[in-house]
């Protein structure tokens, strides 16, 4: 999942900014839980999810790909919804924090087969 050109639309009020992350990343860590998903790791506004590793309760492996598309769908959907009516309602007439041509977009994509995934220097893996 990744919202496009995102970071260089934010504007300069980097309160308003983290407010509008913090909508983002709540609305993405609830579908990630309502889809029961796992995020292996998420970096700014671009996150790492997939299905079937049987750590995450509900994980039924015959229904993995259609939970993981009706993921893609809404997710995809509702944060287009949340960026293009991203307004300061302060202002008068309210206006967009984001830049004045941006354009909410958000890239899902979707892929079958295992996943392995190394951090260096730890013993950890997801």
């Amino acid at each position: 999942l990744d919202i496009p050109g995102f970071n260089q639309s934010l504007g300069p009020d980097t309160a308003v900014a983290g407010q509008l992350c913090d909508q983002i990343h709540v609305y993405v860590e609830n579908q990630i839980s309502e889809y029961a998903l796992r995020k292996i790791q998420s970096w700014g506004d671009c996150y790492l999810i997939v299905s079937g590793t049987g750590h995450v309760e509900d994980d039924d492996t015959d229904m993995q790909m259609s939970r993981l598309v009706d993921f893609a769908c809404e997710t995809s959907s509702g944060l287009e919804t949340i960026l293009n009516q991203s307004y300061l309602a302060s202002q008068d007439p309210p206006t967009s924090f984001l830049a004045e041509d941006y354009q909410a977009t958000v890239r899902i994509g979707i892929d079958h087969g295992s996943i392995h995934i190394s951090y260096m220097h730890t013993t950890n893996t997801p």
